[in-house]
């Protein structure tokens, strides 16, 4: 699976992958919650980024709400992987996602929230979890 899946991105090229994996799964992606997590966000995460505990979701949480933007490896690998360890709803992440980035777009943000951070499709996009793997962070 991972030849195949590298394979289709360097061919076809990332954004194009991403379009039709959404086109193809996105009947199913709103309703899947493969791993159960149910918890609400933090009130932090919508106000007061100050009250996280933890630096870099501190500090990550803070430029989102000032500037509504971040880096791709702080929304995946550290807003992403503080959710999954956290339980928190994979539904409600990428609502909060689109509240807060400038640049959602639904093709793109849906699949990587949802499939690539949150696994909530069970591996329909990735074969595990980002926060499997210590690669980024």
């Amino acid at each position: 699976m991972n030849n195949k899946e590298g394979f289709i991105r360097q061919i076809l090229g990332w954004r194009e992958y991403m379009y039709h994996f959404f086109q193809y799964y996105k009947e199913d992606m709103y309703e899947k919650n493969y791993l159960d997590h149910t918890r609400d966000l933090p009130e932090y995460f919508w106000k007061n980024a100050e009250n996280s505990e933890m630096n870099c979701l501190r500090a990550t949480l803070k430029q989102v709400q000032s500037e509504n933007m971040s880096h791709h490896i702080q929304r995946l690998m550290i807003i992403g992987n503080f959710s999954l360890l956290a339980n928190l709803n994979p539904h409600e992440l990428n609502h909060w996602f689109f509240e807060y980035y400038t640049d959602a777009f639904e093709w793109v943000v849906t699949p990587n929230v949802l499939s690539m951070s949150q696994f909530a499709d069970g591996g329909n996009l990735a074969t595990k979890p980002y926060v499997a793997s210590a690669n980024y962070i």
